[in-house]
């Protein structure tokens, strides 16, 4: 499979992936920030994109903050706490606009901005229960 050395991320995705672009190629990868220059080695091909895991990060992103709960990345609950909750909105709020119009293929007034939540931690289920562990937080 190929790899690729000091790609930065740029955009993100859908279901926890952010975005890399290669040679017009799309590439998805999971636990990485827009913002990260890393080494990726793609662990899946297909004929309109690749999926890849980052081998190596040569920077970080100043988007990037470290998660509060210790079973981020393992767990599978919650995908983007590596990223500043004013940030996931953003690119969010950005992923709505551009699916709606690309995929729904609309003609769009402007969009009226994300309301926040007042719970930015520990969201996804009552009790405050890591979501697929089970683990009192």
């Amino acid at each position: 499979m190929p790899f690729f050395e000091k790609v930065e991320i740029t955009d993100i995705g859908a279901e926890g992936k952010a975005i890399a672009r290669i040679n017009d190629k799309v590439v998805f990868v999971k636990l990485v920030a827009p913002g990260d220059i890393v080494d990726l080695q793609v662990i899946k091909k297909k004929k309109k994109y690749f999926e890849a895991r980052a081998t190596h990060f040569h920077s970080y992103s100043k988007h990037r903050q470290t998660p509060f709960c210790e079973h981020f990345g393992t767990c599978g609950g919650c995908k983007w706490q590596h990223i500043p909750y004013e940030v996931q909105l953003k690119y969010k709020q950005k992923q709505v606009e551009e699916t709606l119009k690309r995929i729904g293929n609309l003609a769009l007034p402007e969009i009226s901005p994300i309301i926040k939540s007042h719970h930015d931690t520990f969201y996804r289920n009552n009790q405050r229960r890591c979501r697929c562990m089970g683990f009192l937080i």
